[in-house]
């Protein structure tokens, strides 16, 4: 199973039952035309660009899309313009899985389309409670030597809808059961030709491999959907770095996040458990880089202990939620220790621990072995310069002041020692 995905073009789901002049079905229309465009692309064999801009021509200026771009309030130019955006992404798929052209013959893609057979094939398996339609049909060369292969195409935007999910789920048991059944199919040849489990002339099938790996691309395909998405709830973190103060709850951002993993992961219990507890591996580790990636980003300059303290409320919330056994079974801490490096990074500067810190440095036992010098200096200067232009705007300094900023000097004089290779000893 194979997608194809155009950035920024709406799906036309559900175009026949909902129609109306919104601009969300004028996506719906545009997605709908640019996937028949690319259906018939590939059916008619059409490589070069000239040829797919005047099949899209032709195509726009059929009954039924005029009926549609009516309701839609749009012109035949303006989706042809639309669909024009995409032809280069067209061609540069064309080039790099289609075998229509004979400068293409030494390809070596898994995917290598010698010949489209059907579009819109109907399907029906009441087994695997699949019933539908294949967007196209074709003849698969190289890998696997000449095979019938379905090709679905996606032409709405890349996302981790809950439609999505279900597709990819549901793509991960099937390629898993269709390769547990070519053991039986394996098995029943042999019994046919009466070759021995240990015969060297056992039937061996190539759909084993092929399902294999099908299934390793869904898999592969929804942990890194998963992280793009996670990306776009980080995306919306607006931390104040100068705050005096931490606010008392958590980031709105993070609540959301969390808010959309225990869903998510609430679907993923028809998937095998080993994918869907490395999936929720997966979340953990990119949330747990993204929030250390923000403390440590060239961007800030200067950041305070209320920073810090709120950047905890937020920590605390992704903590729990690995704590919470999102996906059953996941109780052995593992979830946990993903965040275990930030933690440990997050309680030396709130707990100002830095006797302990450099005391027991290099020991495998010690309370910060995930913190590496070079991070805490990086963050600690950060602190050090907030420190020092609050200090320059109100004056003199308290002794409780001279105090800390001397112990942050020799701080910062230490961990610069460790970086830099030395093993001078901290006075003090």
């Amino acid at each position: 199973m194979f997608c194809l995905i155009f950035k920024g073009v709406g799906r036309g789901v559900l175009s026949e039952k909902f129609k109306g002049c919104d601009k969300g079905n004028q996506q719906m229309l545009y997605g709908s035309i640019i996937h028949f465009v690319f259906q018939q692309v590939l059916q008619k064999g059409l490589t070069l660009e000239e040829q797919i801009l005047k099949e899209a021509t032709n195509i726009v200026q059929q009954a039924r899309f005029l009926h549609d771009m009516y309701k839609s309030n749009t012109t035949e130019g303006e989706v042809l313009e639309e669909i024009k955006k995409y032809i280069p992404q067209m061609k540069k798929w064309l080039d790099q899985y289609t075998n229509f052209a004979f400068a293409c013959s030494q390809k070596k893609e898994d995917l290598n389309i010698t010949k489209v057979t059907d579009i819109e094939e109907n399907i029906w398996c009441p087994r695997y409670g699949v019933k539908g339609k294949i967007d196209l049909t074709i003849k698969n060369k190289e890998r696997y030597e000449k095979c019938i292969v379905p090709l679905e195409l996606k032409t709405g935007r890349p996302s981790f809808s809950m439609e999505h999910k279900g597709q990819l789920i549901q793509i991960s048991i099937n390629m898993n059961y269709l390769e547990k059944s070519c053991l039986y199919l394996e098995e029943y040849i042999s019994s046919i030709t009466g070759a021995q489990n240990d015969s060297v002339h056992m039937a061996r099938l190539h759909g084993t491999t092929m399902f294999k790996d099908a299934k390793s691309d869904a898999e592969e395909h929804i942990y890194k959907q998963l992280n793009l998405k996670i990306d776009e709830f980080m995306d919306l973190a607006s931390y104040d770095w100068l705050l005096p103060e931490a606010k008392g709850h958590a980031s709105g951002y993070v609540i959301d996040l969390v808010a959309f993993l225990q869903s998510t992961f609430m679907s993923f219990t028809n998937l095998p458990e080993k994918v869907a507890k490395t999936a929720c591996m997966s979340a953990c580790k990119h949330i747990a880089n993204s929030l250390k990636e923000f403390l440590l980003t060239n961007e800030i300059r200067q950041l305070t202990m209320g920073s810090l303290q709120q950047f905890n409320l937020d920590l605390i919330q992704c903590e729990q939620f690995a704590a919470s056994e999102p996906i059953p079974g996941a109780n052995d801490g593992n979830l946990t220790l993903a965040f275990a490096g930030i933690r440990q990074l997050l309680d030396l500067f709130l707990n100002w621990d830095w006797s302990l810190y450099l005391a027991d440095y290099g020991q495998t036992n010690s309370k910060y072995v995930r913190v590496q010098p070079q991070v805490a200096l990086s963050l600690l200067e950060k602190l050090h310069n907030a420190d020092k232009k609050k200090n320059t705007i109100f004056g003199s300094l308290n002794k409780k002041e001279r105090d800390k900023k001397k112990l942050l000097d020799t701080v910062l004089k230490q961990l610069r020692g460790l970086v830099n290779g030395s093993t001078q000893q901290i006075q003090g």
